[in-house]
């Protein structure tokens, strides 16, 4: 069915994956970091939810909110577990570009991808990978083509929760209809 989807608020559901991991990351961050972001959090306006928003955002945030947006996190899934009654895998972008070469700017929220010709936050990659990451959903990447350049492009084939095996297998099915997966000329 290509017009089913599940009722999941996508830039809501990016919010929440945000909110829950940045602060296991940052929680080793030294107070000299912590306190630069806690010096550039009153900058910030209340309708900013770009990426450097949310990790201060987050990285400043309570065990009360993390455990508010656990909690927010449970209604996604009871709303993925409703979706998955009807259907046994939904594919998903892997991201929204091929390989790309990575920047190295210090500045990590000035870096930038391209995608369809143009310039993108470079945390935009982890767009599509958060949907089943942020509730526990199992995902396996397929192999299904090249792009002009000669890029591998796979498919993200995500499955209810705990059917890992349902995810595996229409995988493999996918890459042995499609050609399956060979070095890119040169690796």
């Amino acid at each position: 069915d290509r017009k089913a989807r599940p009722v999941i608020d996508f830039a809501a559901s990016f919010e929440t994956y945000a909110m829950l991991v940045i602060p296991l990351i940052t929680a080793g961050y030294p107070a000299s970091v912590i306190d630069v972001l806690a010096a550039a959090a009153p900058e910030l306006s209340p309708d900013d939810h770009g990426h450097r928003a949310l990790q201060i955002r987050a990285a400043l945030s309570s065990h009360r909110e993390w455990i508010r947006q656990d909690e927010v996190r449970h209604r996604m899934a009871d709303a993925w577990a409703a979706f998955f009654g009807d259907f046994d895998v939904l594919l998903l972008p892997v991201s929204p570009t091929p390989a790309f070469p990575h920047d190295h700017q210090p500045d990590f929220h000035a870096r930038t991808l391209r995608v369809n010709g143009a310039e993108r936050p470079y945390l935009d990659f982890l767009h599509w990978v958060h949907l089943p990451t942020v509730v526990g959903l199992p995902s396996t990447v397929a192999p299904i083509g090249r792009t002009g350049g000669g890029l591998p492009v796979g498919v993200q084939l995500v499955a209810a929760r705990f059917q890992d095996h349902t995810a595996i297998e229409a995988a493999r099915i996918v890459a042995e209809h499609l050609g399956g997966f060979t070095p890119p000329p040169g690796f």
